[in-house]
Formats: C-alpha cells, structure tokens, sequence
C-alpha cells in the first residue's frame, strides 16, 4: 500500500475488485479462462498456507474463515457503506 493516500485505491476500486475476485471464485473452473484460473489457484493456495500461519492457534483453527468467507463478508460489508453514501449524496 502507497503511503500516499491519493495513490491509494478508491474503496469504490476495491469493492470492485473484491466483487470480481468473487465472481471468479464462485464460477466453476471449466467457464474461467486462462487468467481466472490463475487467479482462483492463488486464492486456493493462499487458504492453504492461511492455516499453516503461526498467528493461527489451535484453539481458534476451526473457527477460521476461508478467503471465499472473507470476500463474501467484505461485500456486505461494502454494499452497505456504499448504500449509506449513495443516500447521504441525494
């Protein structure tokens, strides 16, 4: 992440992203083109390695969320942000 927060992803920028990345990871692989499957492996990769994180104890592992938790989360999350500043605009 830049320091400078105008070089910085508007969050507009990143809900779409996050969105995207949803899409790719709901579709199944045989609709994803080259790039989409590269990208849906770095995703599985990455819920690999998550459980293997020392910030991960055995205490708390069965309640971690995977990354397709996560970005359906964000969304809501997102959505609601972006709902409350669309009413605050009109």
């Amino acid at each position: 992440m830049d320091k400078d927060p105008m070089k910085r992803p508007t969050s507009k920028e990143v809900y779409e992203q996050l969105h995207d990345w949803k899409i790719i990871l709901d579709k199944k692989l045989e609709e994803l083109n080259e790039e989409e499957i590269k990208i849906k492996n770095k995703f599985s990769d990455a819920d690999k390695i998550i459980p293997t994180l020392s910030i991960i104890t055995q205490k708390n592992q069965d309640s971690r969320l995977n990354t397709l938790e996560v970005l359906n989360n964000l969304e809501t999350e997102l959505n609601s942000c972006l709902f409350s500043f669309d009413i605050m605009q009109d």
